[in-house]
């Protein structure tokens, strides 16, 4: 079985492409091109699965942010004196020299949202990133928060 390569974000030209493998037992490991490079997300496979608070992005992102090698940030549309930060979201990955924001991949959000680890046909929980596009940052910033109100930044 051959590897499926997908183009995941369409209004971002080589932003960012999704590696995975179809099923089978002869998952192979995929070959690491120059420039890019890819982030397992096993860990986190469906920890959003019946949705998130800005607590739990807060409790969370810090971890995913070290292991993808750059800050991921979570950007709300609403904001009420009850329930804070909530509504429609959406994460980027968050440049801190640049202050430039890149949407993460859709894939990347299958594998946080999904029940299980086949998702799609895919028996992979790679996302591939361009480097060139999104800067690996050797030591990841903590944030104060990775919550914000669309209009807003770190």
């Amino acid at each position: 079985m051959g590897l499926v390569l997908e183009r995941v974000h369409e209004k971002i030209d080589s932003f960012a492409w999704v590696l995975g493998n179809t099923r089978g037992s002869d998952r192979q490991e995929p070959e690491i091109q120059k420039g890019f490079r890819y982030v397992d997300l096993t860990k986190w496979v469906g920890y959003f699965s019946e949705g998130y608070t800005a607590s739990d992005i807060d409790f969370v992102m810090p971890e995913i942010s070290e292991k993808l090698g750059i800050p991921l940030i979570c950007i709300w549309n609403t904001e009420d004196e009850f329930d804070g930060l909530c509504g429609d979201s959406e994460f980027f990955f968050y440049n801190p020299a640049t202050g430039d924001l890149q949407p993460l991949p859709e894939m990347a959000y299958e594998i946080l949202l999904c029940e299980t680890d086949e998702h799609e046909g895919l028996n992979s929980n790679l996302i591939t990133i361009d480097n060139s596009i999104v800067p690996y940052i050797e030591d990841v910033p903590h944030l104060k928060t990775y919550n914000y109100l669309s209009g807003t930044r770190p």
